[in-house]
């Protein structure tokens, strides 16, 4: 549920610049995950490259960095952080928006003080490609429990999965409808959906870091009765 609202948020900063924090555009690298304290142990719970995100709070230079490498496992660029400690708990959070450096194959997560890696993601050199974001046979008015569709495949060979988001002013906003799904199709529940005649829906393809998206033709989503 976090990392949704984590997704969402990060993908569409519109709602949060509406509260008075900017934006910042270029090839970003967002990057979430948790660390030990105790254990000094820690990994990646979400990598997702980008091209617009909310502007951060500016990182606190700290023990840990982020550390991009390029093929040859040289240094391309390092960011510094401390993590966000708990009062109750040994597991410290961490979140970022990095510049991503062209080039980049893996992504650390690293101990400065004693140079130790704790977690390292690799990085492919092509994103996914991603088309056909279509219903199925679905009723029109569209209403009920329908499957949504696409194509999708990687040069690179990698495994996918697919966020798919929910639009009911033909793609001005967007909102989470399912994460991580896997396959070349879902079943989605129309039911939690608001009515509308400019509806869209979009997929999110992502490799593990890259991505790409692609959405469906606007439909006509059949009107709720209150509750």
């Amino acid at each position: 549920t976090y990392t949704g609202m984590y997704n969402y948020m990060i993908a569409h900063p519109t709602a949060v610049m509406a509260a008075g924090m900017g934006a910042m555009n270029g090839d970003l690298l967002s990057v979430a995950g948790a660390i030990d304290l105790e254990s000094n142990s820690g990994g990646f719970s979400l990598l997702r490259r980008l091209t617009s995100a909310t502007t951060p709070e500016a990182p606190t230079p700290g023990n840990y960095a982020i550390r991009l490498l390029d093929g040859a496992d040289a240094t391309l660029a390092e960011t510094a952080f401390t993590p966000h400690e708990a009062e109750d708990s040994p597991v410290a959070g961490f979140e970022l928006v990095v510049d991503f450096v062209a080039g980049t194959r893996a992504v650390q997560l690293v101990d400065s003080t004693s140079n130790t890696v704790l977690a390292t993601q690799a990085v492919s050199a092509n994103p996914p490609v991603i088309s056909d974001v279509a219903l199925q046979n679905a009723p029109d008015p569209v209403s009920g429990i329908v499957t949504l569709g696409w194509n999708a495949s990687d040069p690179d060979g990698d495994s996918l999965t697919f966020d798919i988001f929910y639009s009911r002013d033909n793609g001005a906003t967007f909102q989470p409808v399912q994460m991580n799904a896997t396959g070349n199709s879902t079943e989605i529940d129309t039911a939690v959906l608001g009515g509308s005649g400019t509806a869209i829906l979009r997929v999110v393809a992502s490799d593990g870091v890259n991505t790409a998206e692609a959405a469906s033709a606007p439909f006509t989503m059949a009107n709720k009765a209150p509750e």
